[in-house]
């Protein structure tokens, strides 16, 4: 199996040097330029051997791509995953690149952070993100909560994490639950998965769960002089999108029943972050992003890309806190889960 990948070596650097690796399901550099890049100025004057190198199965590197390819079954030794492909490309790297320290870094955010995670299940010189935590589940204690959801109701969307969410806090069609103000810090390090047990008016539904840090409000402080005023920041965390047709399976669609409670299973994905003491932890659902995202017509159709505008109608929406519509949090590949209740306070 060979795997596409370009070596940048700086020049008139002291040996010996780490390698910073990053693997990508995107196409690897064709030149220098890229890590001329100022977020990179202070990894450079470091000095680091950079290794980039293109998924299997992506762009001149050999096999089949798998999205987000889950980990292998160790009692299969030809079973393959993103940790045996970095393994072997670590040994590879250390062993061929001159002027090497034999250390390793790999490194990557958004898509490419999952491989970086993967790497970390198969032992080797290397360093990464932290191992996740005991996944942790967060409860609602509130009745019922309705919305009347209306797909081609634009709403405002955060892309990449970095709006404050306040601006759709108290739309008619958001739900918004909250815990207290925390007295200690609360670290949510691993997978994150909502369980949701929701209805619909309708025979199709988009349902939007985003986790949120809140950061205190109060006066600003006198010192603040002209840093930007984040009294009460809404800090989208994690956030997914799930089909309500596409609940059991992507390959074969099916009617949501409308009017009775579903169970949806959302992943999140995984995620680092501290909610700081003074913070709070807020749950945000909704069943329109667009034009984030394209619009469900919330009657169920064959192919939604056909949709006529009669099939486009209002839905009327429920969330139930049957044995508590949940967040959960924890790492990847274990059997068993340690659970502590948050109490997420009611709808604002």
């Amino acid at each position: 199996m060979k795997l596409s990948t370009v070596i940048f070596v700086p020049k008139n650097a002291p040996a010996p040097l780490p390698i910073l690796l990053q693997r990508t399901p995107y196409d690897i550099p064709k030149d220098e330029e890229s890590f001329h890049s100022p977020h990179l100025a202070e990894l450079r004057e470091d000095g680091y051997v950079f290794a980039v190198q293109s998924l299997r199965g992506r762009f001149a590197s050999e096999g089949e791509f798998v999205m987000l390819r889950p980990p292998r079954d160790r009692a299969d030794p030809a079973a393959v995953d993103e940790s045996t492909d970095a393994y072997d490309t670590i040994e590879w790297l250390v062993h061929n690149v001159p002027g090497n320290s034999g250390r390793v870094g790999i490194w990557g955010t958004s898509y490419v952070g999952w491989p970086t995670e993967m790497a970390l299940l198969s032992p080797t010189r290397r360093s990464g993100a932290p191992r996740s935590a005991p996944r942790r589940r967060t409860r609602s204690s509130t009745t019922t909560s309705t919305t009347t959801a209306r797909s081609g109701s634009p709403m405002p969307s955060s892309t990449w994490l970095s709006w404050s969410e306040r601006f759709v806090d108290h739309r008619p069609d958001v739900l918004t639950w909250s815990t207290d103000v925390l007295d200690a810090d609360v670290v949510v390090a691993g997978d994150i998965v909502a369980d949701l047990f929701a209805s619909t008016t309708g025979t199709d539904a988009d349902w939007i769960v985003k986790l949120i840090d809140v950061l205190p409000d109060g006066p600003r402080a006198d010192d603040a002089g002209s840093a930007p005023d984040l009294r009460g920041y809404e800090l989208m965390i994690a956030d997914e999108v799930l089909r309500a047709r596409f609940r059991r399976s992507l390959a074969v669609p099916e009617p949501v029943p409308a009017g009775a409670v579903v169970e949806y299973t959302i992943d999140l994905h995984a995620r680092a972050h501290a909610f700081q003491k003074g913070h709070r932890i807020m749950v945000q659902v909704q069943s329109t992003w667009f034009p984030l995202i394209d619009r469900n017509p919330q009657r169920y159709v064959e192919n939604i890309f056909l949709a006529r505008d009669e099939d486009y109608v209002p839905a009327t929406q429920r969330v139930f806190p049957v044995a508590a519509s949940t967040i959960q949090r924890g790492a990847a590949g274990r059997r068993r889960w340690g659970r502590s209740p948050i109490t997420v306070g009611p709808r604002r």
